[in-house]
């Protein structure tokens, strides 16, 4: 078994700590949907195998790992588990 994570459940956790620290989580809510836009091109493309994994490194990895130091503090542990979890997922 793979565990999968997905981003429309951590931006929900990021939209939800966006009264605690709006600066740092607007940010982050940007960076996600460069994520989603980097899948929105690909579909455009019609990308599929290789060629949608390419697009995917090149698009995603250097976001994902920007991301890490804005982690929404002001969540719950498992929450933060399960954004930690997706981004490693991603990478």
């Amino acid at each position: 078994m793979v565990e999968v994570c997905c981003w429309a459940h951590a931006r929900r956790h990021v939209y939800q700590a966006l009264d605690h620290d709006p600066s740092r989580m607007r940010t982050l809510l940007l960076m996600i949907a460069e994520l989603y836009g980097v899948e929105k091109l690909a579909r455009q493309r019609g990308l599929s195998g290789e060629d949608l994994r390419l697009l995917r490194d090149q698009g995603v990895s250097r976001r994902v790992s920007a991301m890490q130091p804005l982690q929404p503090h002001s969540i719950s542990t498992s929450r933060k588990i399960d954004f930690e979890r997706t981004i490693r997922r991603t990478k």
